[in-house]
């Protein structure tokens, strides 16, 4: 073996490197000065750590590469397509956006920041609510189609409608007319209606017949209303009974035959047999003019209360409120009208600037002693001094 200068001094009998080297095996270095080393005896020119030279070769050997396996013959896999486009949704973007603008935020000073905040932040969506829609106004009362039928084959073409004041009886009864092409003829009956006021009269002093609403009704066709007749004196309706009944009636120039589109309806807030507790002023009626009547129930309608009236949002949720106290009312028996004209009349304050509260007690509850009562019952809270 020919000689190899070894690259190492002696120190003490002690071997010591003093020649700069890297660990063939490691990598390493190997500093001056070090016993930690030793020399490759195979290969000149190579040295090691004590350590690594206990290690065999195969363990500082590189990795093999694996071998690529040829594509049997055949069909040539194809590549996946790539996407060309990358969606994202709603979620997505909004993340991606505040990502950017972190981004952003970290790269600049707080000077900056401050300064361009509102150009760095990105424009987030807001969900707008959903703007207020009025409701279709519905043409008619949801009892107008019954009052129709019911008028157009009644016999003698004479109804009665029974329901709370403020319910769309008279404004229905004015429809029915227009849709009919019939004259509406309106004649009030109290306790000082004569018969001059209902057949008319020959003057003393011209002799001329003076003629009455009920008069040309009666003898050209049309429809009478007749509102608030339970409030009239008994003997008053009994004077028309006949004209009613028989199709005839006695007038101050002769018998006159009823025209054969005479319709009449009546109405009233009660059944006709009498006073009640919220109207006791109403009088009972004679049977004999009852059983000349064909009886319709008629009540509120929400739906048209609401379309008809709602021409704001700011209409509507008081509509709905006024909704709420009747249907409480009623359920508890309270003696309190809270009828469309608390509705229309309420609207008009909310219009003139006053508030809910102060609309209720101007158009509803009118110094009403259970007033307090109600809110606690719906859950309002009750203002006492709303004004």
């Amino acid at each position: 073996m020919p000689y190899i200068k070894s690259p190492f001094g002696v120190r003490s009998g002690i071997k010591v490197f003093h020649t700069p080297g890297i660990c063939w095996k490691c990598g390493k270095d190997i500093p001056i000065g070090t016993m930690n080393w030793t020399y490759n005896t195979q290969v000149a020119g190579k040295y090691s750590h004590q350590d690594c030279a206990k290690v065999s070769d195969e363990a500082y050997a590189p990795p093999v590469k694996p071998k690529l396996l040829k594509p049997k013959a055949g069909k040539i896999p194809t590549k996946p397509e790539q996407e060309t486009y990358k969606t994202y949704n709603a979620a997505s973007d909004v993340e991606k956006a505040l990502m950017d603008s972190l981004d952003k935020l970290k790269s600049m000073s707080v000077q900056d920041t401050v300064k361009n905040y509102t150009s760095i932040m990105p424009v987030m969506p807001v969900s707008k609510p959903p703007e207020w829609v009025r409701p279709a106004v519905p043409k008619y009362h949801k009892y107008y189609d019954l009052m129709k039928r019911a008028l157009t084959n009644a016999p003698k073409k004479s109804i009665y409608l029974a329901g709370a004041p403020g319910s769309s009886k008279t404004f229905s009864i004015m429809q029915y007319a227009l849709d009919m092409g019939l004259s509406y003829y309106c004649v009030p009956l109290s306790e000082t209606t004569t018969a001059s006021d209902i057949f008319g009269y020959i003057s003393p002093i011209s002799k001329e017949l003076i003629r009455t609403m009920f008069r040309d009704w009666y003898e050209n066709g049309g429809i009478l209303d007749l509102p608030e007749v339970d409030n009239t004196d008994p003997n008053v309706l009994t004077m028309i009974n006949n004209a009613i009944d028989n199709g005839v009636c006695g007038f101050p120039d002769g018998m006159i035959k009823r025209h054969d589109r005479a319709y009449l309806i009546a109405n009233g807030n009660t059944d006709m047999r009498g006073p009640t507790s919220q109207f006791p002023g109403r009088r009972k009626l004679d049977a004999a003019s009852v059983e000349r009547f064909i009886f319709i129930q008629w009540d509120y309608d929400k739906d048209f209360e609401a379309a008809f009236y709602a021409e704001k949002q700011l209409h509507a949720g008081y509509i709905t409120l006024i909704h709420t106290i009747r249907k409480h009312c009623i359920d508890s028996g309270i003696e309190i009208v809270v009828s469309q004209r608390a509705i229309r009349d309420g609207i008009a304050m909310l219009e003139a600037g006053f508030t809910f509260d102060q609309a209720l007690a101007l158009t509803l509850f009118k110094g009403h002693p259970q007033t307090e009562e109600i809110y606690i019952a719906i859950g309002r809270k009750y203002i006492k001094e709303a004004f």
